[in-house]
Parts: C-alpha cells; sequence; structure tokens
C-alpha cells in the first residue's frame, strides 16, 4: 500500500506542473521562428533602419534574464513602443525607455 502511495505521489508530482495554467508570453517577447545567423550580423543589418524609427534612441544586443540574447531598442519617447517589431530573425526585440541621448558638453 505504501509502495502505490509513493508511486502515486511522484506521478502526481510529474504530471501536475505540466497542467498548470500558464499565461501568455508579452508581445515583446514572442520569438516566431528559430535564428540562423548571428545576432550580431542580424543587429548590424537591422539597426540602421530601427535608428530612422521615430522615437528610437539606440540599439544593442542584451542578454535575457536566462541568458538568451536579445537585442534592446532604447526609446526616447516611450509612446513609440508600438512601432517596435517584437522579433527580428528570430531574436526577442524588447524596449527600454533611456528618455533622449545627447552629447555631453565640454
Amino acid at each position: 500500500m505504501q509502495r502505490y502511495l509513493a508511486v502515486a505521489l511522484v506521478i502526481g508530482a510529474t504530471v501536475a506542473p505540466g497542467c498548470a495554467k500558464r499565461s501568455a508570453p508579452e508581445k515583446s517577447s514572442e520569438v516566431t521562428s528559430v535564428p540562423t545567423r548571428p545576432i550580431d550580423d542580424v543587429l548590424r543589418d537591422h539597426a540602421p533602419q530601427l535608428m530612422q524609427l521615430p522615437g528610437v534612441a539606440g540599439v544593442y544586443q542584451g542578454e535575457r534574464p536566462d541568458g538568451s540574447p536579445r537585442i534592446v531598442v532604447l526609446l526616447a519617447d516611450s509612446t513609440r513602443a508600438a512601432t517596435i517589431p517584437h522579433s527580428l530573425e528570430g531574436y526577442p526585440v524588447e524596449t527600454e525607455f533611456s528618455g533622449p541621448i545627447r552629447p555631453l558638453q565640454h
């Protein structure tokens, strides 16, 4: 009897997490394809177009909390986030509000 109870507990602990309701990912983290090129190449090819979008102050390569690469778009105007793509060539694109970026005065 104890053996069956132990087996039932192990099966329940294994199956239950898979049945838990999961929330949908945020749009900024959705990736529509698997990357086929290095992120450096993707960023180099897409940065000029991203920098032309209104409100974009900068673009850089970053890391997500799990260590996977991401492309980050710095926005001078936080109302422009909707114009930024959610992914580029399989890499997630996320936005951060930086405000305007100006050169330092000497």
